[in-house]
């Protein structure tokens, strides 16, 4: 029986055991806290990290290529230089032709408005596009690299004239001579009028980075715009508006003169198979490059080390909580921790995409996430392929997935899949034998247990096979645990009677979310709110009650907390001091039902009681759903915080509905008019979205009798309220914007605002 140990895990066995030693390994990027690598053939491995930058993360992909003439890099581009795609559109041709496409990242950098790339294009040796002056990274048969400029020099020699600095399938502009081949587009894309000159090849029809061709002139048109291109022509066009000279030079070509054609670049790019550009460089000399972009943003690059190994980076970017990116510098920074010497930067943003074929999979999958939600068309891919065909024999395993961080208690799918030496998937005869070191859990039927703390190894094996090895982390104390239901968490539950709702808890530890089940927390629920099964699944009692439900694992506990509620329209009315007949029954029953109100006493509401500047507070902030205060202080000398009105003041505060009624006094107690009830409400109404009220005041003072009496500062939210029904005058006709506003009033105007 033959198991073969695959001696990438080392490494990331290394890291593990540091992660949970409490010193991971820094980098450029931030703390290392989850990494994994994988051996997608012999020459070509996959590595991913990710990074704590001390408030978010970041997330790299990047594959490391070992040049070899079985597995060469490649540039792919749409049927035309213009064109665009996705990576299954862009490398469909090559599996065409026989190619097994393992692996890539996005190109060059391109002109959104018609996908050209900015910088040169080579495919099958054949120069596709000049290079704009740009930097490049360029590919020869061999697979090795070379990242520099290649400073290609097209020239034209005419009948007694020469013309310089030509440039070959970029959009024409003034002054400048233009080449076009069918390899650009379906036309030229001129849009000013110009001369074309129709090119027959005397020779190849094709160039190269380093050639001279000669062409016949078949003849000179006029032309207004764009022109067809046609295999094996090419057309020489000038604008119209460049130098008279130069527009009579080439006016003046008559069919059948001779015309030579010269393309020079430079030392090293002479033989290069495949290019693609780039505008920035980033590592010289292992020096990393000044003047580079700190924006932190989606990036892909291209690295090179001292022995030709080829980096193909990429880190996502934009998603908090998922990867906020990186500079260029920290790129580059980046590279040259790898080792890379050489780099330069590849379009990013929302273009930025690395896809793979994983071992044992048919085809390629998007590994990293982009910033737009999807993978975005772009003009080229640089990929790496291979002819080498499948053998049917498996050689290696390949175990999914790639690493494991577990709650203690918890389980996880493995996936086990089969290889031959050329990625292709394969079958084995035996099944499976798991093993698991350390003692932190058990294997088998494809599935992990977790058991005790700490960090280990599982191991899968198969007769005649290498076997594979990924890195696990048990841990029993997570360092956050939160409730959730349907997905997002909360701290506070509102549910009828008897309602029933499947809870779930996640956990995280060294900022990594753990795989868990709902089954590794104990569950309490306490107050009678009702009881709550080992799953999570929670039942309400069946009557109104307040508690909490808490979720407990390795010494660690979330709650939150519960209301339970009767149904709408049902109103267990406990006060003796509001009676069906009062003006304000209907207001008391809505705004407690909405759990706006409690009562002053279990048994009593005290209608007439004036409504404090806390209390109001209070009622806003349960309005906008209490949203969590934490990090938040208030700026009141009169508002304890262990007070139970404070972190309503804090919110309140933050969000400008209230303000102090003196330097650093809040005046808690003290009782609200109606005017200063209604200014608040309208703040709130904007803090909330809402438009400033663009009403004239001055309406209203022909409507009532006492709008002199109202507050400068009141008057707009008095006309607000007043125009949306909120609040009314009196038999007499006054709008009272002094009197006290009763805890009633103030019912029954919140009942106003909210049925707006």
């Amino acid at each position: 029986m033959r198991h073969k140990r695959i001696c990438r895990i080392l490494p990331l066995l290394l890291i593990l055991s540091i992660l949970l030693a409490g010193t991971a390994s820094a980098s450029v990027l931030g703390t290392a806290i989850d990494g994994t690598e994988q051996d997608v053939l012999r020459t070509v491995q996959l590595a991913r990290g990710v990074y704590w930058t001390g408030s978010d993360y970041r997330s790299e992909n990047y594959i490391e290529y070992t040049p070899n003439e079985s597995v060469v890099p490649m540039v792919v581009y749409g049927s035309k230089v213009c064109n665009y795609g996705r990576f299954g559109t862009m490398t469909a041709p090559l599996e065409q032709q026989g190619y097994h496409v393992i692996a890539g990242v996005n190109g060059d950098y391109y002109n959104t408005s018609d996908y050209q790339p900015l910088g040169i294009v080579v495919s099958d040796g054949i120069l596709r596009s000049s290079d704009g002056g740009n930097w490049a990274v360029g590919f020869y048969d061999d697979g090795k690299a070379v990242i520099g400029r290649p400073s290609l020099y097209i020239s034209v020699e005419t009948p007694g004239t020469a013309f310089y600095g030509v440039t070959l399938n970029k959009t024409r502009t003034v002054n400048t001579l233009a080449l076009f081949t069918s390899d650009f587009s379906s036309t030229t894309k001129n849009v000013r009028p110009g001369y074309d000159v129709i090119l027959i090849p005397q020779d190849e029809a094709y160039f190269t980075t380093n050639c001279t061709r000669t062409f016949t002139v078949g003849w000179v048109e006029e032309a207004g715009g764009a022109r067809s291109l046609e295999a094996g022509q090419v057309i020489m066009s000038i604008n119209a508006a460049s130098d008279e000279a130069m527009v009579a030079a080439v006016q003046a070509l008559q069919p059948g003169d001779e015309v030579t054609i010269n393309i020079q670049c430079a030392p090293g790019w002479e033989d290069v198979q495949y290019a693609a550009g780039s505008l920035y460089k980033l590592v010289t000399d292992g020096v990393v490059e000044s003047g580079l972009d700190g924006t932190a943003a989606p990036r892909t690059a291209v690295g090179l080390k001292p022995d030709g190994t080829l980096v193909l980076y990429t880190i996502d970017g934009r998603q908090t909580g998922l990867s906020v990116g990186a500079s260029m510098t920290q790129v580059a920074q980046r590279l040259t921790e790898l080792g890379c010497t050489e780099a330069t930067v590849m379009d990013g943003g929302g273009s930025t995409s690395i896809n793979v074929v994983l071992p044992g999979d048919t085809a390629a999958s998007q590994i990293n996430s982009p910033s737009d939600g999807s993978q975005r068309a772009v003009t080229e891919y640089i990929v790496l392929a291979t002819k080498e065909r499948a053998t049917g024999q498996a050689e290696r395993l390949a175990l999914y997935p790639r690493s494991l961080h577990l709650l203690a208690g918890a389980s996880q799918v493995l996936t086990v899949k089969a290889v031959d030496e050329n990625g292709y998937p394969a079958q084995i005869a035996s099944l499976p034998q798991y093993s698991v070191s350390e003692g932190v859990g058990t294997a088998s039927a494809g599935e992990f247990h977790a058991i005790a703390a700490g960090t280990g190894t599982v191991t899968v094996i198969a007769d005649g096979v290498e076997s594979d090895s990924v890195p696990v982390t048990v841990v029993e104390t997570p360092d956050q645990i939160q409730i959730r239901n349907r997905g997002i968490a909360f701290t506070r539950l509102v549910l009828e009677v008897g309602q029933r709702v499947d809870l779930s808890a996640t956990a995280m530890f060294n900022h990594l979310n753990l795989t868990c089940q709902d089954t590794c927390y104990t569950w309490t629920a306490t107050g009678g709110v009702g009881t709550i099964t080992p799953e999570g699944v929670f039942t309400a009692a069946d009557k109104k009650a307040s508690g909490t439900i808490s979720a407990s694992a390795g010494g660690r506990t979330a709650t939150v907390t519960v209301e339970i509620i009767y149904p709408e329209g049902y109103w267990d009315n406990p006060f003796t001091d509001v009676k069906e007949g009062d003006w304000f029954y209907e207001s008391v029953q809505y705004v407690c039902m909405e759990n706006l109100f409690k009562g002053m006493t279990e048994t009593t509401f005290a209608p007439n009681t004036p409504l404090s500047r806390a209390m109001v507070a209070t009622l806003l902030y349960r309005m906008a759903g209490e949203p969590d205060t934490a990090g938040l202080a208030n700026s009141f000398k009169d508002v304890a915080a262990d007070a139970w009105y404070a972190r309503a003041v804090t919110w309140a505060e933050d969000v400008g509905v209230v303000t102090g009624v003196a330097p650093g006094a809040f005046s808690p107690d003290t009782s609200v008019t109606r005017e200063q009830l209604v200014t608040m409400l309208d703040r709130y109404r904007e803090a909330m979205g809402g438009r400033p009220s663009e009403l004239d005041p001055a309406v209203y003072a022909r409507q009532f009798t006492d709008w002199n009496k109202v507050s400068d500062w009141a008057e707009s939210s008095m006309a607000w309220a007043v125009d949306a029904g909120i609040i009314q005058g009196d038999e007499n006709g006054a709008v009272l914007p002094g009197g006290s506003a009763t805890r009633a009033q103030a019912a029954a105007i919140l009942q106003r605002y909210l049925d707006l």
